[in-house]
């Protein structure tokens, strides 16, 4: 007889632009395909914002794309300018700070489009202070 696992449902319905409180819930090392960093390691991140919503995002180690790893270490208090922080799917898990979510449109492959969020940027704060405010 067929099976299935249940699985918890996501209600993500999108987030008006601002701060929220965010936790890494799951993480996958990989390469970048295409584009300009075709080949650079990246980090895929799935962030559980404001406790409801699950925004995909991706750090790419390349130079020009230095100040987004900068604010991720320095938001998740990850150390002292001048220390070196080894990332990976597995120790980012579980970490948190507050990000600024933005609202974009994007076309999907039927040639319409809808809305998404995206994660502008990291900060440093208390996410318990938001969390309290939010649940």
């Amino acid at each position: 007889m067929p099976s299935v696992i249940i699985k918890a449902i996501e209600d993500n319905e999108i987030l008006e632009p601002g701060d929220y409180p965010a936790v890494i819930t799951k993480a996958s090392l990989g390469l970048q395909q295409g584009g300009k960093h075709n080949g650079a390691d990246k980090l895929d991140i799935y962030w559980r914002v404001a406790g409801r919503n699950t925004i995909k995002d991706g750090l790419i180690w390349a130079e020009s794309l230095d100040w987004k790893l900068q604010r991720f270490v320095h938001a998740c208090g990850l150390g002292k300018p001048g220390k070196k922080v080894e990332l990976d799917a597995e120790n980012v898990i579980g970490m948190s700070c507050v990000v600024t979510v933005t609202k974009e449109e994007v076309e999907v492959k039927d040639g319409g489009k809808r809305t998404v969020n995206r994660i502008a940027t990291f900060k440093a704060g208390k996410v318990d202070d938001f969390l309290s405010d939010s649940e």
